[in-house]
């Protein structure tokens, strides 16, 4: 039973930058802790029986966000409670010092990484390969 998600790393990229760039970001809550916050973010949400993440950036041409990341597969975890969409946890992408998550994020790309990695119950992230499925003999 995994407690990991983990999504495609160009995909979040995508949303990571978008976030970054964009005009404005809508408020995002901050993990369990309830602050809310309107700096650049992913946003982790329970949706239609699966898990994404999107950018919390809104502009003119995606109002309020663009299409959603989805989890390669669903939360296996039955204690995990993740939020629904109107009340997503964020992921800060930057911080007032410290390694950027957006950083970390977009340098995974040209090294080869192809996944994004969340633990739902400490919102601890990670970047990644997979590993080469191995053939039974």
């Amino acid at each position: 039973m995994s407690r990991f998600l983990y999504f495609d790393l160009p995909a979040v990229a995508a949303h990571a930058q978008h976030a970054v760039l964009c005009d404005r970001n809508l408020h995002t809550r901050h993990g369990a802790s309830g602050i809310r916050s309107a700096e650049p973010a992913l946003r982790l949400f329970r949706f239609r029986g699966m898990v994404w993440l999107a950018s919390n950036g809104g502009d003119a041409l995606h109002d309020p966000m663009p299409s959603m990341a989805k989890a390669r597969r669903s939360l296996a975890a039955p204690g995990v409670r993740l939020p629904d969409r109107t009340d997503a946890w964020g992921l800060p992408l930057l911080r007032d010092s410290g390694p950027q998550l957006v950083d970390l994020i977009t340098a995974g790309l040209p090294d080869g990484a192809d996944l994004f990695m969340v633990d739902p119950n400490t919102l601890t992230i990670g970047v990644g390969r997979q590993r080469p499925v191995r053939a039974s003999n």
